[in-house]
């Protein structure tokens, strides 16, 4: 993210990134699946002011970067997703079930959602640099086809150690665009479940995106295909070894 990361053996901790991971543990005490226009606010407010504390997105994920070298953290996996950015994985609570990661989308436009799809989880996303276009959609009635595209949807679950998703299909749906726009740095949005969408690399500086996950509302994603698959699994990772 333009950003010069010196060494994080030199730096000195000073709290910050803990006592965000804090304020989560409070948000999310009891395993809340839900993110309403309260927990967005509230979640905003915990993201802005870890920022703050720290001294910007530079010293925050500095801060986050030690904990990681340290081993001090449990986290999710790392890799680089399919559609084409970088899933850092910076925490992920075993007491209450949510997980925060950073999302870097290198390569501008050439990175992309090549499907509609929604989550098992609702989330909060804040632009921390860069831009992204986000297309979100809304299912619709058999029968609105003068509204909406046919789509073929199928159940992903959640992946596997080697980064395979078991896949099964769920029918044809209508699809209709609910919205689209553009977000810059400093922005934010949220999604649940229910409300798939694209999301788009947009050329200039490198998107980085801090990306907090609440518990699993169900057990699968649905993810939309313009054309029928017989395929069992995906892989979710770019690398050819990994699945």
């Amino acid at each position: 993210m333009q950003v010069q990361m010196q060494s994080v053996l030199d730096l000195d901790s000073n709290g910050s990134f803990k006592a965000f991971i804090q304020s989560l543990e409070d948000a999310f005490s009891g395993k809340k699946t839900a993110i309403g226009p309260a927990e967005n606010d509230a979640l905003d407010a915990s993201v802005s002011s870890g920022l703050a504390v720290a001294g910007g997105a530079a010293n925050f994920l500095r801060e986050a970067a030690q904990h990681i070298r340290r081993d001090e953290l449990v986290r999710g996996n790392s890799h680089q997703h399919a559609h084409g950015f970088t899933k850092l994985a910076l925490y992920r609570s075993t007491a209450n079930g949510f997980s925060v990661r950073l999302h870097i989308w290198w390569t501008g436009v050439q990175a992309y959602d090549d499907s509609p799809h929604a989550h098992r989880w609702s989330f909060y996303s804040k632009l921390l640099s860069g831009s992204l276009r986000i297309r979100n959609f809304i299912e619709l009635p058999s029968g609105s086809r003068e509204t909406g595209d046919l789509w073929y949807r199928y159940k992903y679950a959640d992946a596997t150690v080697d980064g395979k998703k078991h896949v099964e299909p769920d029918g044809s749906v209508i699809l209709a665009v609910a919205s689209e726009y553009r977000m810059l740095a400093g922005s934010s949005h949220t999604l649940v479940p229910t409300e798939p969408h694209q999301v788009f690399g947009q050329d200039g500086a490198i998107a980085g995106t801090l990306v907090i996950t609440a518990p699993p509302a169900q057990s699968y994603s649905n993810v939309y295909h313009k054309q029928p698959t017989d395929a069992s699994s995906y892989c979710h990772r770019s690398s050819t070894d990994a699945c």
